[in-house]
C-alpha cells in the first residue's frame, strides 16, 4: 500500500499496480480478471493482517483499489469506519489473489526459483566434506623463502580439494590450524564446509526461536470487553451488607470473608493485537524486540473503547539486575503510541500527552538461564458469587494454562475423577453421549481386559451398550464402521461367513469331505454341498484315496431324476484381432498332464477353416492341429510342414507328440504340395522320407508329429 484515500476507508493506492482492467486485442476479453470471479485482496501485514476482501473496484488511472466491506458474526465490519485499529495503512502487504498475473511476474518468480535453486545446489551437489591434513615442510620450505615466521594459513582461508573417490572437486574453508613452534613450515589443517553448533548456540537459539518469544495475536470484540468491566463494576458498586456486620471486619484471621473481589486496576483494561514481544533478542540478554500492533482499551473513555497502533522498536538495557516496568506510552489526543521500558512506576495519567498503560513486566536477567523473561499483568479478574470472570489462569511454572480469551488449552492435563464410576463425559442438553474411563473394573479397582476405555452414542447407566467401544486390551466395536487402511482379523464373522485362524467361512480342513459351505484357507479355497464340490488348494483330495491333488470340481446329479441337462465345468476364452494369435499365447486351457474321462467325450474344433498359404501350418501349429482349406490360390501352392525348432518355440524344449489333420474341402478347384523341411521331413507308412505329400479337393491326410518327423498315420486320396 502506497497511498490511502482521504473520503474512504475502503479505498487505498498501489502507485506500482499493472493494469488489472486490461482488456486482450479483441476488445471483450480482459487480460487478468477472471470471467465470473471477484478479484481478491489478502492483507499480510498491518492491522487487517489475515482477512480477505473481495476487490470492487480498481480505477488505473490513479492506480486506487476500492474494497467491498466485510461483516462478521458479531456484527463488527472491517475494514473500520470509527476504529483506527482495524484500517489498512501505508506500508502494508498484500497478495492478490482470484487473478491472471502479467507474463513478467511469472518469469521474474521462475528465474528467482531458478537462482534460488541453482545456488542451493551448488551449496549441496556435492558432499559436505572435513579433513585433517598434514602438510609437508619441504614443500612449504621450496614455496617460501628462508626467514619468513610469519602464518602462511590463517582460518577461513580456502583450499582446493580434489577427493575421486567421494567426487569431491571444491574449495574447502580452513577451520583451524597447527603450527610446530620448532620447525615453522610444519603445519596440521582442519579443513571443512560442515558447521559444528555447541550446547551454547543451541540454548540461544531456543531462547530466540521458541520459549521466550510472547505473541499477542487475538482480534478481540472491543465492546463485548467493555461491556464485561462495566458489567463487573456495576456488580462491586451494588454489594452490601446481607448480615449488617459484614464490612466491620471483611478481613478476619487466616482469611478473607466477602461478597465480591476485583483484581485488576480500571487503566489496565485493554487487549493487544498483533503485538509480539522477543526478549532476549538475537541471543543478547538485554535487548528486547517488540511488534506493535494495536491496543484497544475499553474504559479510559467513558463513552467509547479507544484505539492506538503502536510502533515498532527494538530497545538495549544497562543492568543485568535491573528488572523494567513495560507501558503503552499512548497519545491523549491521537491514535498512536509506542511501547517503551522503565525501572520507574508511571501512573496511567502522570503525563500531561500520554497515557502509560502499565503492560507486565521485564524480569531481571536470570543467572541460571542467563535470560529474561516477560510478565504480562493487563486485564482483570472479578471474583462474586458462583462466577469468575479473567482472561487466563496459568501453573507456577507455566506449563500449564487455560486461556479464556482465546479459548486455548496448553500443558498436560490428568483428569482424576468424572462423572460416574471415574468416567470423564462429554455431551450436549439432551445428556451425555460420549465417555472417557480410566477406572478399572476389578473388585480392588485393577484393570480389565474388558473394561471400556472409550464409548460412543450411549447413556452413561448403559455405557456397555454402545454402538462404539474401545476396550482396555485394545479391542474394538463398532456397530457402523466404514474402515479403510490394514485390517487384520483372526476372529468374528464378516458378510455372514465365520472367522477363524487362518480362515474364512465354513470349519473344515484341505483335505476333508465334511463341512458344507464356503471355506477360504491361507492354502485352500473349497465350497461344498450334499452334491457338489468345488476346490483349489494344496491338496483337494481326502487322505484316504492315497493320491494328491490341487483342484477338484464334481458335480453327482445322478439321484435328481429328470434333469435334462448340465456342465460340470465350463472354460471359454473368447480373443480379439484373431490375426495375432499366430504369436502371441492365447488358450482357453493349457493341459500337461494326463486326462481322465467317464462319460460322453467331444472335441469340436474351429480355429482354422479357411484359405490355405504357404506358412499356415508353420504359423498356426501353436493354437491350431486340424486345418480345413476352403480355398487355395495357385493350382498347386507349396505349404511347409513345420521344423522342430518352431514347435519348440510354442512349447519349450521337450518331447512332444500330436496328431495333425489337413482336409481339403469340397469343391476346391486348386490343390496343395505338404513340402517335408530340415527337422521337419515327412515320412510314408515303412518310415521312408517323402519330398513332399499331394493333396487336391477331398483328400485328407493324419500325421503325428516327433522329434523332427511328421509320420502319415492315415490318408485318403
Amino acid at each position: 500500500v502506497t497511498g490511502l484515500v482521504a473520503d474512504s476507508v475502503f479505498k487505498f493506492v498501489d502507485a506500482t499496480m499493472f493494469d488489472l482492467n486490461a482488456m486482450e486485442a479483441d476488445g471483450e476479453t480482459t487480460k487478468y480478471l477472471l470471467p465470473g470471479v471477484s478479484a481478491k485482496i489478502h492483507f499480510n501485514t498491518g492491522n487487517l493482517a489475515g482477512y480477505e476482501f473481495d476487490v470492487h473496484a480498481y480505477d488505473h488511472a490513479t492506480h486506487t483499489f476500492t474494497l467491498v466491506k466485510i461483516t462478521d458474526e458479531r456484527g463488527d465490519s472491517f475494514p473500520s469506519e470509527s476504529s483506527a485499529a482495524f484500517q489498512f495503512a501505508v506500508g502494508n502487504e498484500y497478495k492478490l489473489l482470484d487473478v491472471a498475473l502479467p507474463p513478467e511476474y511469472e518469469v521474474e518468480a521462475e528465474n528467482e526459483l531458478a537462482n534460488a535453486g541453482e545456488t542451493y545446489y551448488d551449496q549441496n551437489c556435492q558432499p559436505k566434506v572435513q579433513y585433517s591434513l598434514d602438510i609437508h615442510d619441504s614443500f612449504l620450505r621450496n614455496l617460501i623463502r628462508d626467514g619468513v615466521t610469519v602464518n602462511i594459513f590463517k582460518p577461513g582461508d580456502y583450499i582446493p580439494i580434489k577427493d575421486a573417490d567421494i567426487d569431491v572437486d571444491k574449495s574447502v574453508r580452513i577451520q583451524g590450524f597447527k603450527r610446530d613452534l620448532i620447525n615453522e613450515y610444519k603445519y596440521t589443517l582442519t579443513i571443512s564446509d560442515t558447521v559444528a553448533t555447541n550446547v551454547t548456540n543451541r540454548i540461544i537459539s531456543e531462547l530466540i526461536d521458541v520459549d521466550k518469544i510472547i505473541t499477542i495475536n487475538n482480534l478481540k470484540d472491543p465492546a463485548r470487553a467493555r461491556a464485561n468491566w462495566q458489567s463487573s463494576r456495576e456488580v462491586l458498586n451494588m454489594v452490601f451488607d446481607p448480615d449488617g456486620d459484614y464490612y466491620t471486619a471483611k478481613i478476619k484471621p487466616e482469611s478473607i470473608d466477602t461478597n465480591a473481589l476485583s483484581v485488576g486496576a480500571k487503566s489496565m483494561q485493554f487487549g493487544l493485537t498483533n503485538t509480539v514481544f522477543q526478549p532476549n533478542y538475537n541471543g543478547n540478554k538485554n535487548s528486547i524486540s517488540v511488534q506493535g500492533g494495536v491496543l484497544t482499551h475499553y474504559t479510559i473513555d467513558e463513552n467509547a473503547a479507544r484505539s492506538w497502533v503502536l510502533a515498532n522498536n527494538t530497545t538495549t538495557f544497562n543492568s543485568d539486575t535491573q528488572a523494567y516496568y513495560i507501558y503503552a506510552k499512548c497519545q491523549r489526543s491521537g491514535t498512536s503510541g509506542t511501547i517503551i521500558f522503565s525501572p520507574d512506576q508511571i501512573k496511567v495519567k502522570q503525563d500531561a500527552n500520554f497515557y502509560h498503560f502499565w503492560i507486565g513486566v521485564v524480569n531481571s536477567v536470570n543467572t541460571e538461564l542467563n535470560a529474561r523473561a516477560v510478565s504480562l499483568s493487563y486485564g482483570f479478574t472479578m471474583v462474586n458469587g458462583g462466577f469468575i470472570k479473567t482472561g487466563r489462569i496459568m501453573s507456577y511454572d507455566g506449563n500449564t494454562w487455560f486461556d479464556l480469551d482465546t479459548s486455548e488449552i496448553s500443558g498436560r492435563i490428568n483428569f482424576k475423577d468424572g462423572l460416574v464410576s471415574g468416567l470423564i463425559g462429554i455431551g450436549n442438553d439432551k445428556g451425555i453421549n460420549a465417555f472417557f474411563n480410566g477406572k478399572g473394573g476389578g473388585e480392588n479397582g485393577e484393570n480389565l481386559d474388558t473394561d471400556v476405555r472409550i464409548a460412543v452414542g450411549q447413556q452413561a447407566d448403559n455405557v456397555t451398550n454402545a454402538p462404539f467401544m474401545v476396550l482396555h486390551d485394545g479391542s474394538f466395536i463398532a456397530s457402523k464402521a466404514t474402515i479403510e487402511g490394514i485390517i487384520k482379523a483372526i476372529s468374528g464373522s464378516i458378510g455372514g461367513f465365520e472367522i477363524g485362524n487362518g480362515r474364512i467361512g465354513a470349519t473344515t480342513s484341505g483335505n476333508a469331505s465334511s463341512g458344507k459351505g464356503l471355506s477360504l484357507y491361507n492354502s485352500f479355497i473349497k465350497f461344498a454341498n450334499a452334491t457338489n464340490w468345488a476346490s483349489i488348494g494344496e491338496n483337494v483330495l481326502p487322505l484316504s484315496s492315497g493320491i494328491e491333488g490341487l483342484a477338484r470340481f464334481t458335480m453327482d446329479k445322478s439321484g435328481d431324476g429328470g434333469l435334462a441337462s448340465g456342465i460340470a465345468l465350463m472354460i471359454r476364452a473368447t480373443f480379439p484381432n484373431d490375426e495375432f494369435e499366430t504369436w502371441s499365447i492365447r488358450r482357453s486351457i493349457d493341459n500337461r498332464g494326463n486326462l481322465f474321462s467317464i462319460g460322453g467325450h467331444t472335441l469340436f474344433d474351429d480355429k482354422y477353416i479357411g484359405e490355405a498359404y504357404t506358412d499356415v501350418i508353420e504359423s498356426y501349429i501353436g493354437i491350431a492341429h486340424s486345418f480345413v482349406f476352403t480355398a487355395i490360390s495357385a493350382s498347386l501352392l507349396n505349404v511347409r510342414m513345420p521344423t522342430k525348432s518352431q514347435i519348440t518355440s510354442d512349447i519349450g524344449n521337450i518331447p512332444v507328440s500330436f496328431l495333425l489333420h489337413i482336409t481339403i474341402a469340397s469343391g476346391v478347384s486348386n490343390g496343395i504340395r505338404l513340402l517335408s523341411q530340415t527337422d521337419g521331413q515327412i515320412y510314408n507308412n515303412n518310415g521312408g522320407a517323402v519330398s513332399y505329400i499331394d493333396m487336391t479337393q477331398g483328400d485328407t491326410l493324419v500325421l503325428r508329429y516327433y522329434n523332427g518327423g511328421w509320420y502319415q498315420v492315415a490318408a485318403r486320396q
